[in-house]
């Protein structure tokens, strides 16, 4: 492809990886409650677990615990949870996690408990299946807190871009800032943007020396500076500019990558492609890459 912007500007940091943390959607600790219910009435022990394996339980009224928020944010209020001493569970039975965004924010686990040992196999059988719905209802309702965050991040990027664009922000600076927010909103790692000359309408070829490279985030020069296309046929790019968003879970394992060993060396897993249009006319490619495998909806 035809380098259009500055080493400086190409050759930037990776965008950081959001990692979702359970705390994130603990309200009132109503799973923990939950979890402890179900222990009483099954008398098999359950312990919740965040991405860290620590477990978490319920703060006793009163109990001193970490403020959750800052003075500078408004408020500061404690949480209905604490993370506790103790993260073992005697006689684990089984576990079910709760992925949320394709990370697993949690995992309940199931102990022997007060359950004599010739019954716990099939008290642990049934309080699965509870848990495996329980998992279900807690994943939807964080992945539509999630959804509602990304709404807002998108909203943000919106006014951004629109303030550029009314100070008359050079159109590089622009496109760059649209590509780091599209990494930060989808979580990904590296990305970039390229456009079509404006008597083109698609791509044919292996090689990408009909496109102009407008920005870059996170991506080696080496990789920039090839005119190799990733897809054989440039399919990635073809269906992308003909309207299609192009989602790759792992290009290492991809048969349409035709350049495997450049894409090894890169580093890059999961990826994303779609087109920039503008009243139908296609103009460019925004691909986005991930630093590992991923299921990216």
């Amino acid at each position: 492809m035809t380098p259009a912007v500055t080493r400086e500007s190409r050759l930037t940091e990776p965008t950081e990886r959001r990692y979702l943390m359970l705390s994130e959607f603990m309200t009132d600790g109503s799973l923990i409650a939950v979890c402890d219910a179900l222990s009483k009435l099954s008398g098999l022990e359950i312990g919740l677990f965040n991405e860290q394996a620590q477990r978490v339980v319920r703060r006793m009224p009163g109990e001193q615990a970490a403020p959750v928020g800052s003075p500078s944010q408004g408020s500061v209020a404690e949480p209905a949870w604490k993370i506790a001493d103790d993260h073992t569970i005697d006689g684990v039975l089984g576990e079910v996690p709760i992925i949320v965004g394709g990370q697993t924010i949690a995992t309940m686990r199931v102990g022997a408990g007060d359950v004599p040992s010739d019954a716990r196999a099939s008290a642990a059988q049934h309080l699965m299946t509870v848990l495996s719905r329980l998992r279900r209802t807690a994943a939807e309702f964080c992945e539509s807190s999630l959804a509602q965050r990304r709404g807002l991040s998108e909203l943000g990027v919106l006014f951004d871009l629109t303030a550029m664009l009314v100070d008359g922000s050079d159109d590089g600076v622009v496109l760059k800032r649209a590509l780091e927010s599209a990494l930060r909103i989808f979580s990904l790692d590296a990305g970039s943007i390229v456009l079509l000359p404006e008597d083109l309408q698609s791509v044919t070829g292996e090689k990408e020396n009909d496109l102009e490279l407008r920005a870059a985030v996170g991506l080696s020069e080496a990789w920039l500076e090839s005119d190799e296309a990733l897809s054989h046929d440039r399919v990635f790019d073809r269906q992308a500019l003909a309207g299609s968003v192009v989602m790759v879970e792992d290009l290492r394992e991809s048969s349409e990558v035709r350049i495997p060993d450049v894409v090894a060396r890169e580093g890059v897993g999961s990826f994303v492609c779609s087109g920039l249009s503008v009243r139908g006319q296609a103009l460019g490619v925004l691909r986005r890459y991930g630093k590992s495998r991923r299921t990216v909806s």
